[in-house]
């Protein structure tokens, strides 16, 4: 629905641009609505503005990420410059942490598995953990 609320120097939006306000009903509880403020252009594809809604929930579940385990709510500062401080070194430690996790995911290998025995009760010749063991 497009809508008009205060601002600008006339009071709505600039030329080309919209106020919309999308609402979206909760598929688990129908009585639940959420509402969007949206600021586009004129002609903005509808699938577009929902894309970029659906991207709030991923950017949300990154700063409660960085709140939780890299202390980017625990700053007890007054000046601009320590709170920048602060919250720079906060999001480099999440970025590296990240990195950190995706590099060590990807690398990881199952163990070697125990080689089965043959009928004489001796492992199987040529298996790498025969080198193990000797």
């Amino acid at each position: 629905m497009e809508v008009t609320w205060p601002g600008g120097a006339d009071g709505g939006p600039r030329r080309g641009l919209v106020h919309l306000l999308p609402v979206r009903r909760s598929i688990g509880a129908p009585s639940q609505l959420a509402y969007f403020a949206v600021h586009a252009k004129a002609g903005t594809p509808i699938s577009e503005i929902v894309r970029v809604m659906g991207l709030r929930w991923s950017i949300e579940d990154c700063f409660e990420t960085a709140k939780s385990d890299c202390g980017l709510d625990h700053y007890e500062v007054r000046t601009w410059d320590a709170w920048m401080r602060h919250i720079t070194l906060s999001m480099a430690v999440l970025a590296f942490l990240t990195t950190t996790a995706t590099r060590t995911d990807d690398t990881t290998t199952p163990a070697l598995a125990a080689p089965e025995p043959d009928q004489s009760g001796h492992p199987e010749k040529g298996h790498p953990a025969d080198a193990l063991r000797s």
